[in-house]
């Protein structure tokens, strides 16, 4: 997904921690790190799982900061599942909760 969006230039993860080439733009696009299953050891007990991101402007990984993030984010799967976004100048954290029946609720 993230090579086809064209969005994202470069991405690495806990499993594959060398930066992999997403073909998208140098100037103007994203470069993401992420846990594609944080949790994965427990996944066979039920209990909570989840996602987690950053994404930074730009084609560079190293040297940035966490205050460098333009975009955070967790996706939780377990009893309650829910996704939870900072945005860099948006004020606050938001969250979504999946509800009954593929309701989402904010």
């Amino acid at each position: 997904a993230l090579t086809y969006s064209n969005f994202y230039k470069y991405a690495c993860s806990e499993e594959v921690p060398e930066l992999q080439d997403m073909g998208g733009p140098v100037e103007g696009g994203f470069s993401v790190v992420f846990d594609p299953l944080d949790g994965s050891s427990i996944v066979d007990t039920n209990f909570t799982v989840g996602t987690i991101f950053g994404v930074w402007l730009g084609d560079k990984l190293t040297g940035v900061t966490g205050r460098d993030q333009v975009a955070a984010a967790m996706g939780i799967c377990g009893p309650r599942t829910t996704y939870v976004i900072a945005l860099k100048d948006m004020p606050g954290t938001h969250e979504f909760l999946l509800l009954d029946k593929g309701k989402i609720t904010d």
